[in-house]
C-alpha cells in the first residue's frame, strides 16, 4: 500500500494511517514526495504535471516508491494499491 500526503507533507497523520494498514497485515509505504526540495515548490511541480497530464519529476518519485515496494519479498507486486489524501492518487 502507498500511502500518499496530503498538501501539507508527510504528517503525524499519514504516518498513522500507513500504521493502520500495516497493523492490518499489509506492506505500507508513506514516501515523502517534498524531500526533494522547498514543499511550495514541489506542490507547484506536482500540479504543473497533473494539469499537463505527463510524467515528470514529482511522477518520477511516486514510481520509484512503487518500484521499491515492488522489489520487497514480502510483497505481491499484482497487488500493490494507491491511497492518497488531497494531492490524490492514480494508477498506470
Amino acid at each position: 500500500m502507498i500511502v500518499l500526503h496530503e498538501i501539507f507533507g508527510l504528517t503525524s497523520e499519514i504516518l498513522e494511517v500507513a500504521a493502520c494498514f500495516a497493523e492490518r497485515g499489509y506492506v505500507a509505504l508513506a514516501p515523502d514526495l517534498y524531500s526533494g526540495g522547498n514543499r511550495i515548490a514541489c506542490l507547484t511541480l506536482a500540479m504543473a504535471e497533473s494539469s499537463r497530464g505527463r510524467p515528470g519529476v514529482f511522477t518520477d518519485r511516486l514510481e520509484s516508491a512503487r518500484q521499491w515496494l515492488a522489489q520487497r519479498p514480502e510483497v505481491d507486486h499484482d497487488r500493490l494499491a494507491v491511497i492518497g489524501f488531497c494531492l490524490g492518487a492514480a494508477s498506470r
